[in-house]
């Protein structure tokens, strides 16, 4: 246990000091550390509790996690490459004008080298993010329904994550969770017949409109379910879901994001398209405008990636201006484009794909795991100093999937022992371990 002996920076000495923050850095596995945090009773709640390590031979900052403060222990999990760190910890006011504590150098630990055990228990690993995705997100709202809930939104639901849940379920063999999360869906289907894309934690729709990336995702593992199971019912909801989209969703030779989004200006989001798919909603509903809107989409996608990073937008719009609050920046829509690459390129679409993926895996080659961020503008500078759960998972994909790196087994083992902090940083864990180990590819 550590005591961090610091210098206080304000006029508020009389109220807090370094004995009112207490830290336990434990290494639980490899390259994993838990960090507990206790609070005295004097540290109100809203501060900003800030953790940053640094590279001891440089003072390089390599990682920052900061949470505001509301109960009096806090615990954080965090992955480093092996090297020697050191670690600083602070107390700020929400704005981070203020600095209450500051406390540096307050433990020094060390990662040890990797060791490759030989064979990867990809198939493992998966089974075992699954059930740790299930135990932490999903909530019974009845004895026949389930839900994925979004704790860092107050709790609500939203239609990606049903779909996410259904894929998951799909890939495990899990027939009861699919079931229950097909249920929860049927509730929420707009007049459409695609799901509400938000629900609040009452039951209440939050929006009705739907999201393109959850329908398509749901109607392909209808399809799928239906077929691997010889059930009926699962086949023909799915089929009615790419009709839903075809009419609802479907302007000209465009497939807008949802069903709520007008025509013009078309607003691009490239983690929506799924080319994979697109075959198997032709074949299923006779309707060769998927053929072409899969030869249209993988057009954009080629075009809006950046010629030298290989980064693709969150959003881009191909007539008009970005609608207020969208960005044109790789973060947490983008790094999905990668996942969908390889589950596309795995069903036997390499020859087309495998050029975009080793694009942009030069991008994380060139960004070990210390300096990953979550955001990055096109160019590749980074936007945060924060990183994510979801980006590990995909860098790790992108090395396995796309390169011959000798990296791999290291990286996957972050992979492994990454402790998810969010329901995204968790779904997109569980997703990629699932199409890393084959569950998820269906010819």
């Amino acid at each position: 246990m550590c005591e961090g002996n610091g210098e206080e920076k304000t006029e508020w000495v009389s109220q807090l000091n370094p004995g009112d923050v207490i830290i336990d850095c434990r290494r639980a596995l490899p390259f994993c550390i838990t960090v507990t945090v206790k609070l005295s009773k004097r540290v109100p709640a809203g501060l900003m509790l800030d953790l940053e390590w640094y590279q001891a031979k440089d003072r390089t900052r390599v990682r920052q996690l900061y949470r505001a403060t509301g109960s009096g222990r806090m615990v954080f999990s965090v992955i480093l490459e092996p090297g020697r760190y050191y670690l600083s910890a602070g107390l700020f006011s929400v704005d981070w004008f203020r600095c209450y504590v500051w406390m540096d150098h307050v433990q020094y630990l060390s990662i040890p080298a990797f060791e490759d055990h030989g064979t990867l228990t990809l198939a493992a690993w998966a089974k075992t993010s699954y059930r740790k995705f299930l135990d932490r997100y999903v909530n019974a709202v009845s004895d026949h329904a389930w839900r994925i809930l979004r704790p860092e939104e107050g709790g609500d639901t939203v239609s990606e994550a049903i779909a996410y849940g259904m894929l998951l379920a799909l890939a495990h063999g899990d027939v009861v969770a699919f079931d229950k999360f097909w249920s929860y869906a049927q509730s929420y289907l707009n007049r459409h017949g695609l799901m509400a894309w938000r629900i609040h934690a009452n039951g209440m729709v939050i929006d009705s409109g739907s999201a393109a990336d959850a329908d398509q995702d749901m109607a392909y593992a209808l399809i799928r379910a239906g077929q691997k199971w010889f059930h009926e019912s699962y086949l023909n909801a799915g089929i009615s879901m790419v009709q839903a989209m075809r009419r609802w969703e479907s302007h000209k030779g465009y497939l807008k994001p949802g069903d709520a989004w007008a025509p013009v200006p078309e607003v691009f989001n490239p983690s929506y398209t799924c080319l994979s798919y697109y075959p198997v909603f032709s074949r299923v509903s006779h309707d060769p405008w998927w053929d072409e809107w899969a030869e249209t989409s993988f057009g954009i996608l080629q075009s809006v990636q950046h010629s030298e990073t290989g980064l693709w937008p969150d959003w881009v719009v191909l007539n008009g201006a970005l609608p207020q609050g969208f960005q044109s920046i790789f973060s947490y829509d983008a790094l999905r484009v990668p996942w969908r690459l390889y589950v596309a390129a795995s069903s036997g679409m390499a020859c087309e794909l495998n050029p975009l993926g080793k694009k942009i895996s030069q991008f994380f080659l060139d960004h070990g795991l210390n300096f990953l961020r979550s955001a990055y503008s096109m160019s590749g500078d980074p936007l945060s100093s924060q990183i994510s759960g979801a980006l590990v998972a995909i860098s790790a994909l992108t090395r396995y999937a796309f390169t011959s790196d000798s990296r791999i087994p290291e990286f996957l083992s972050y992979l492994a022992e990454w402790t998810a902090e969010s329901y995204y940083d968790a779904a997109i864990q569980a997703l990629v371990l699932a199409s890393l180990a084959g569950l998820l590819t269906f010819i």
